[in-house]
């Protein structure tokens, strides 16, 4: 082989060595820029982001999904977090005290309210992560609360997921925290 020959075939072949290292390079930073845009969206969805304007048609969607649909005139806000299954963070209204609260819910008889009002017990020593309540209230468990097992349909849709519920005590009052976890 002659001395052109291999001349001309070393020149082609750094021209394909740079050809690959180009490619390998920009591939290479597509896929850490995909994972970058990843980490960042999924970083944010897992933060609560408060729904503005909450409708009525949005508290009697969020009521349901507390399970409590007779409370829809009550739903105050609601934050929502997550992609694919988020989970909302539904508050009612502020009540001047915990009896006033619990008469918002359709309890059978008096009886059942106060036994629901004596199952809050004492304050949780964690504090659930509620959006825009700050550091300044006391978290209670609200148990004995009277779920619904079916919507207008006859359905229970809301029964699978999963669902933790507050009574939060602020300077103001006391109100419902709701948390429903979708799957």
């Amino acid at each position: 082989m002659s001395t052109e020959n291999r001349q001309a075939n070393n020149g082609k072949t750094k021209g394909i060595l740079t050809a690959l290292v180009i490619i390998v390079i920009v591939a290479g930073s597509i896929f850490v820029g995909i994972n970058i845009m990843m980490y960042v969206q999924m970083n944010n969805a897992m933060k609560w982001s408060p729904d503005k304007e909450v409708t009525q048609e949005d508290k009697i969607r969020y009521s349901e999904l507390a399970m409590l649909p007779e409370i829809a005139d009550y739903v105050d806000r609601a934050a929502i977090r997550g992609m694919r299954d988020p989970e909302y963070c539904i508050e009612t209204i502020t009540f001047d005290t915990l009896e006033e609260l619990y008469s918002i819910l359709p309890f059978d008889s008096d009886e059942e309210r106060e036994q629901a009002i004596a199952s809050v017990g004492d304050a949780l020593s964690e504090l659930p992560e509620i959006p825009e309540a700050g550091e300044d209230f006391t978290a209670y468990s609200a148990g004995d609360l009277p779920f619904t097992d079916e919507d207008e349909d006859g359905k229970v849709i809301s029964y699978y997921y999963g669902h933790d519920n507050y009574v939060i005590q602020t300077e103001e009052g006391y109100r419902f925290v709701f948390f429903v976890q979708t799957i």
